[in-house]
C-alpha cells in the first residue's frame, strides 16, 4: 500500500470487494455506514509514492498519466508525492467525501486542490466545462461526507 510514511498500518477488509480494501480509518465515529467497525483487519506495510517509483525504477519524467482509487487515503498517497509537482503529471483521482473524511485525508488532498491549476469532474462532459473551484471542491465534501446516502457518492477528477 501507499501512504504518506513508510510504516506499518493495519487494512480493514472487505468481505465482497477485493477493491474496497482500505487502511483503518482515523474517524471511525462518523463514518460506518457500511458497518467498517465489523471488518477484519491485518497489518501491511507501507511505502511513499515517491519510494514506490525507486522501488520498481521508474522515472517520474516517464509518468504520462497516474490514476488514483485508494477509497479515501488520496491526500495521504499525494500528501508526499513530490515527484508529481516537480513533473506536472496529471492526475485522475476518486474523489470519495465519505471515505476522505474517514481517514482524514481531505486537508491533505486540499493542499493538492489548491496547488493545481484545473481540476475537472469527469462524470460530466469536458467540453466546455469550467474548472471547479476549491469553494466548489469544499461544498461537494461538506455535502457528502456523512451519512449513508452521502457515502454512495463519488466522482472521478481530473487534475492538471
Amino acid at each position: 500500500a501507499i501512504s504518506q510514511t513508510a510504516t506499518g498500518v493495519k487494512i480493514e477488509l472487505s468481505g465482497t470487494n477485493y477493491g474496497n480494501h482500505r487502511i483503518l480509518a482515523l474517524d471511525t465515529a462518523n463514518g460506518n455506514a457500511f458497518n467498517e467497525s465489523s471488518r477484519q483487519t491485518i497489518n501491511i506495510q507501507t511505502t511513499t509514492f515517491n519510494g514506490l517509483l525507486e522501488r520498481i525504477k521508474v522515472d517520474p519524467r516517464e509518468l504520462g498519466l497516474i490514476w488514483i482509487d485508494t477509497q479515501g487515503h488520496e491526500g495521504h498517497v499525494l500528501s508526499c508525492a513530490d515527484v508529481i509537482e516537480k513533473t506536472n503529471t496529471p492526475i485522475v483521482l476518486e474523489f470519495w467525501p465519505y471515505g476522505l473524511q474517514r481517514s482524514g485525508g481531505y486537508p491533505m488532498l486540499r493542499q493538492l486542490f489548491q496547488r493545481s491549476s484545473r481540476i475537472y469532474d469527469l462524470s460530466t462532459s469536458l467540453n466546455g466545462q469550467k474548472p471547479l473551484s476549491l469553494d466548489q471542491l469544499d461544498q461537494l465534501y461538506q455535502a457528502n461526507s456523512l451519512g449513508k446516502k452521502a457515502a454512495f457518492w463519488h466522482a472521478d477528477l481530473l487534475i492538471l
